[in-house]
């Protein structure tokens, strides 16, 4: 009777798990979809890569009273408005989008990098006048140098915080539009201009203009699936000197993001 007993057990048991090993290969499709969507990271708009046309605003007064117009400072030639000659380049390679509402409404923060290039005009030189704490016109000379690049370039290293709201559960489809803040640290700065004088061509470079290594600017993205327009605007003057009004730059163009969300869980169901 006892050994009788214990087959009947050991039945059970092989029964039992039998059973939720046969339950467990017959997962439905829904189901594996679930379960990926909880290990897959919410991908927002962030990551990517985009290119800018730069401008500039003179602002002075606090944010109270605060006065702006459009335009760069006088006499120091910086060529704005113009694609080909002041531009930025955004590479955002890393990228957290928290949610907060499903895949709805969602922060998202990350690390990227931006190369800004701004022009010169070929009247204008620049120097750094450490006694007046200006940047300004170099005294030409007679006659004026024939200058074949003019330009001051800056690499910052970037940190965004973003509200995310999108009507679509993937990355790469439905209307979105993210808002916030981006910290910025400048990890390189360069001032060059090259000239032609008895057919030889010298180069100047100069690292003393004083681009501002600190950087935060305002940021709106608006765009459908992975393409958005895009603009910032800095809070912090451009220059670190002295001015008033401070020159603070204005940046308008288009991001394109990295999102494949909808194609990876596509293939999840098949």
């Amino acid at each position: 009777m006892i050994q009788s007993h214990a087959f009947k057990s050991i039945g059970f048991f092989l029964f039992t798990l039998c059973s939720g090993m046969i339950a467990h290969s017959q997962t439905t499709p829904t189901d594996s979809l679930v379960i990926q969507k909880k290990k897959c990271p919410s991908e927002g708009y962030w990551g990517g890569l985009s290119a800018s046309i730069v401008s500039m605003a003179l602002i002075q007064g606090d944010l109270e009273d605060a006065q702006g117009m459009w335009g760069s400072p006088q006499g120091l030639g910086l060529v704005t408005n113009e694609v080909s000659q002041s531009w930025r380049i955004g590479l955002n390679p890393f990228e957290h989008r928290q949610r907060l509402l499903g895949e709805f409404v969602a922060l998202t923060t990350g690390i990227g990098f931006d190369w800004w290039h701004v022009s010169v005009d070929k009247d204008h030189t620049l120097v750094f006048d450490s006694d007046a704490d200006l940047v300004v016109p170099q005294v030409g000379s007679s006659p004026p140098l024939d200058l074949t690049k003019n330009q001051m370039d800056a690499v910052y290293i970037r940190v965004p915080i973003l509200a995310s709201l999108r009507t679509s559960r993937f990355g790469d489809s439905g209307l979105h539009i993210e808002a916030g803040f981006v910290g910025a640290y400048r990890i390189f700065n360069q001032y060059s201009y090259s000239y032609t004088e008895n057919e030889q061509t010298t180069k100047v470079t100069s690292k003393d203009i004083p681009i501002n290594p600190l950087q935060l600017h305002a940021r709106l993205g608006v765009g459908f699936g992975n393409v958005s327009l895009l603009t910032e605007m800095s809070l912090m003057p451009f220059f670190d000197e002295t001015r008033s009004p401070a020159a603070h730059s204005i940046s308008v163009g288009i991001h394109f993001a990295f999102n494949k969300e909808s194609y990876r869980r596509s293939r999840t169901l098949s």
